[in-house]
């Protein structure tokens, strides 16, 4: 999801796996929680490498990592991810509107 140079069909599978991964295995909360759950360590690595994807150009891939951030940020937000609503807040203070459009989600 990460690397723009891959393919955008291969791109787009692998936001939507993560999609499923993360609905499925982030916190006990949630409805469809499967065992086992991501390590600290996983949803730290996660969450650094979600937010520069928001500048995708494939608003498709874009609006799946977008949910994927707020339902993390439903979850771990103040708690676990203190510095979460600066992050969006940071993202929709500039000038680039695929980063305003992509925080307003």
């Amino acid at each position: 999801i990460v690397e723009p140079q891959i393919q955008t069909d291969i791109r787009l599978l692998g936001s939507i796996i993560l999609k499923k991964y993360v609905n499925e295995h982030w916190d006990t909360s949630l409805l469809k929680f499967k065992e086992p759950i991501i390590s600290d360590v996983d949803k730290l690595n996660i969450k650094t490498l979600l937010l520069p994807i928001l500048n995708e150009s494939n608003s498709k891939i874009r609006n799946i990592i977008a949910y994927i951030i707020a339902l993390i940020g439903r979850l771990e937000w103040p708690e676990i991810w203190p510095n979460f609503a600066n992050e969006i807040i940071t993202l929709i203070s500039g000038n680039n509107k695929i980063l305003i459009s992509a925080g307003l989600k």
